[in-house]
């Protein structure tokens, strides 16, 4: 999680507040760092491509890591070679939007009560005004969202 405040001790009381209130509790800072990477995150629409293979090959040769398929075409690279992959996508004439995230090492599978509650808190979390950015290592299986998505 990152944060922009002008308070921090309220920012800090805040974060333990929505923490407690959903059954968490708040670490020192860095605790949970080793688990996550920066990494810069190029977003293109899935309906400006019309050969997958061919993008991946120029993403790759531009320097991404990597290239991920799912709502939209995800190309994952190093912060350093960020503008570099956004720049020739962009030359190609594709809309791209880079962003610096963290990417979990490894990942958690939550289902039932748990996932509601981890959602629950998500949003509380992200609903907050001094919380920018929320990063997380879990998965929850797709049918699991939607049953969670029609009860909530």
């Amino acid at each position: 999680m990152r944060a922009l405040t002008d308070n921090k001790n309220r920012a800090a009381q805040e974060v333990r507040h929505i923490l407690s209130k959903h059954g968490g509790s708040l670490a020192e800072s860095g605790a949970v760092a080793w688990n996550f990477e920066r990494k810069a995150m190029i977003i293109v629409p899935k309906s400006e491509i019309a050969d997958l293979d061919e993008f991946m090959m120029v993403a790759l040769d531009a320097g991404a890591e990597d290239v991920i398929e799912d709502e939209e075409i995800q190309v994952i690279a190093s912060p350093d070679d960020m503008a570099q992959v956004r720049d020739t996508l962009k030359d190609m004439g594709y809309s791209v939007k880079a962003t610096l995230t963290y990417i979990p090492k490894t990942t958690v599978k939550i289902a039932g009560s748990d996932a509601e509650k981890l959602l629950k808190l998500l949003d509380a979390l992200e609903d907050s005004d001094d919380i920018q950015e929320v990063f997380a290592n879990f998965e929850i299986d797709d049918e699991e969202m939607e049953r969670l998505a029609q009860n909530m």
